[in-house]
């Protein structure tokens, strides 16, 4: 997947100079592979929840996972659809209603449902995916955690802290769950600004 990157960006024209890459959860992930790979192509990594690296702690969906519940993430009904977004969010007040989830469920899920599996496989099956590539990474890296994260564990900081040799910054978001850019936008989005521009300045990283 991060060839495919590499190919986008070739191909759109956006590698005529160094570039500010960012993800969240798989995505996260994503481009952390993606900076490790091509470092000559990244000058700042941002990482949000990245997926890709095992934890000491198992998070609730591991947990829920390790017990057989592998469609927590692909809900079928709006009721699933609840309980999903009751596990990715902090802040419970942001669950759709009712009617909201099964438009949802209806018009974005099950059209798609077989990618949505095979997506979220790929997350299960490809736990650790992301760890052999930290040391690899050369860019200056920001890493944004939400505190009550239940998807990816927060202590998959302590592994990162470990495996990286680049300079890294760690933000977390008290108050928010796996869904950062929904639950903190204003903060994340400060965050990685003032991150940016730190290193641009080329400050010493926190």
């Amino acid at each position: 997947y991060a060839a495919k990157i590499h190919q986008f960006v070739s191909a759109v024209g956006l590698d005529r100079g160094r570039l500010h890459v960012l993800g969240h959860s798989m995505g996260g992930g994503l481009v952390g592979c993606y900076a490790a790979l091509y470092p000559d192509e990244v000058s700042v990594l941002t990482m949000m929840c990245p997926g890709g690296v095992k934890a000491a702690e198992k998070s609730v969906m591991f947990e829920r996972v390790a017990q057989g519940d592998r469609d927590m993430l692909i809900p079928e009904t709006a009721e699933q659809a609840e309980d999903m977004f009751d596990l990715c969010l902090y802040d419970k007040s942001l669950i759709p209603p009712k009617q909201l989830l099964q438009g949802f469920v209806d018009y974005y899920v099950k059209p798609k449902i077989d990618f949505q599996r095979e997506m979220f496989n790929a997350i299960i099956e490809k736990d650790d995916e992301l760890t052999p590539y930290l040391g690899k990474i050369s860019a200056p890296t920001q890493v944004i955690w939400g505190r009550h994260d239940q998807l990816l564990h927060i202590t998959c900081l302590d592994v990162m802290k470990k495996e990286m040799k680049a300079p890294l910054q760690v933000d977390i978001i008290e108050n928010s769950g796996h869904t950062v850019p929904l639950e903190a936008p204003t903060k994340a989005a400060t965050l990685l600004l003032n991150f940016r521009e730190k290193v641009l300045k080329k400050a010493p990283l926190t």
